[in-house]
């Protein structure tokens, strides 16, 4: 499984202070069945915890995710900041999110490369 987020998410969450591990929890959920509110076209909206305020009081985040195989964090949001997306963002996130899921690896490379994508890596501890 391939973990990304996009550039603007990247941002979004550097400064939400939404850690990656917070992310690799989000997909290891997902793995397991429990995905959020189904969008439509392999899209999500799924609910992360915030230290002390629980899911309740956490982040949203839209991911197009593929079960085994890859995810992209396309969006995200605080619940108190916005209740949810409007049709007009969700259709536009449904086109960014297909995009996403055909990229084959080499476009997946070069999109890290220039900085368009940012892998989630497992962080491990000597």
């Amino acid at each position: 499984m391939r973990i990304y987020k996009t550039k603007w998410f990247e941002s979004w969450a550097t400064d939400e202070n939404v850690s990656d591990q917070s992310l690799l929890d989000a997909i290891e959920e997902m793995e397991k069945g429990l995905k959020g509110a189904v969008l439509g076209g392999s899209l999500y909206k799924k609910r992360i915890a915030i230290e002390g305020r629980g899911k309740r009081g956490g982040k949203r985040m839209i991911i197009a995710f593929v079960e085994r195989k890859k995810a992209f964090f396309v969006y995200g949001f605080s619940k108190n900041e916005t209740e949810n997306i409007d049709r007009k963002q969700e259709k536009s996130l449904k086109e960014v999110s297909k995009r996403l899921l055909s990229y084959t690896d080499k476009e997946i490379q070069y999109a890290v490369k220039e900085g368009i994508l940012f892998e989630v890596k497992k962080y491990e501890v000597n």
